[in-house]
């Protein structure tokens, strides 16, 4: 995919899942907001609002018969999120988050010329802004820890319907921030609390995405179409209380996501298409947690470092491939608290 596609940029940000974390005064089971094993009691309400700020920097290059085109994109966005999820009956949850995103990007390519020996060197600005997609979730505790030998599994199902609209950015116009697709996804997460409060959680998510639709925002009449496809990702995570108040994690993830085909269009005629390889993003997590109040109100702050490859593939004959190396910063504040 094209790296101004918005897509790109904002995922890494969609991608960064939420922890809970609290003290743990005993080595029996106690559930209380902020464990990462924590699951709300039936009749309560759980919430999470947070704010994150996201650099991004990539390099990427396309080799021709006859030319070779390198670029660097330097983006930054600002996403603000809300989260509820209400325990309609034990064991059982309906959740809702909601995304907001502004994002910019300077973009510098530079071209070379075999047959003229010549190199040219432009620079653009992008923006996209607007509401993501919707998610609804669903979760259900399916075994519950009830001492040192037992352990929780939780499974989860959600679901993004394509409601606002996908348009791509250009140097003239606003792009939106929205995929452009339905997305469906099932997961499961094992957790367990330890001996001297400490909690470890890990977990698996397949998704599936429709087609995706992502028409120009400018009058070039330029759009875009990718095929349906899968993704997966797995994630390990650990968690340390120092004190009653303050907590620490560390958190591993890798996402997987299989052969995509991209389908181009100009004023309505195909203009080919291109397919990438199965590509990665490998991400680390440091977040910090305070407990401001017992099983009521907690604050964070995380840190986020990930690395995305993807290598592409053109149906023109004079373009051999396309590949792209993304290093991401992200840094979210944010509190949750129950009702």
């Amino acid at each position: 995919m094209i790296f101004q596609s918005k897509q790109k940029i904002v995922i890494a940000s969609l991608l960064i899942f939420p922890s809970h974390f609290i003290y743990a005064q005993s080595e029996t089971n106690t559930n209380n907001l902020g464990e990462i094993t924590f699951f709300p009691k039936e009749d309560d309400l759980y919430n999470e609002t947070s704010i994150q700020f996201l650099n991004s920097n990539a390099d990427g290059s396309n080799n021709y018969a006859n030319q070779s085109n390198s670029q660097n994109w330097k983006s930054s966005a600002t996403t603000y999120k809300h989260q509820s999820h209400f325990s309609f009956a034990k064991n059982h949850t309906l959740g809702l988050l909601l995304t907001y995103s502004t994002v910019e990007s300077d973009t510098t390519s530079t071209q070379y010329s075999i047959i003229s020996n010549q190199t040219n060197t432009s620079k653009n600005s992008y923006k996209w802004k607007g509401l993501q997609n919707p998610l609804f979730i669903y979760q259900t505790r399916l075994q519950e820890q009830l001492n040192n030998d037992s352990y929780n599994l939780d499974f989860n199902v959600e679901f993004s319907p394509n409601i606002f609209p996908a348009k791509s950015a250009s140097t003239d116009s606003v792009g939106t921030v929205a995929s452009g697709n339905n997305l469906f996804a099932l997961g499961l997460n094992l957790s367990k609390k330890m001996q001297n409060s400490n909690f470890i959680k890990s977990g698996i998510s397949l998704n599936y995405y429709t087609e995706t639709k992502n028409e120009s925002s400018s009058s070039d009449n330029r759009n875009t179409k990718v095929d349906p496809f899968v993704s997966g990702s797995i994630f390990l995570q650990g968690q340390k209380f120092f004190n009653p108040k303050l907590a620490i994690s560390l958190k591993g993830e890798f996402y997987y996501v299989a052969k995509k085909t991209y389908n181009y269009f100009y004023n309505g005629n195909s203009n080919g298409y291109s397919k990438t390889d199965p590509s990665y993003t490998v991400d680390g997590q440091l977040r910090i947690d305070y407990i401001a109040i017992e099983n009521s109100f907690t604050l964070f702050s995380s840190f986020n470092y990930s690395y995305e490859f993807e290598n592409k593939s053109y149906s023109s004959n004079d373009t051999v491939s396309n590949n792209k190396n993304m290093y991401s910063t992200a840094i979210a504040l944010g509190t949750t608290y129950l009702l």
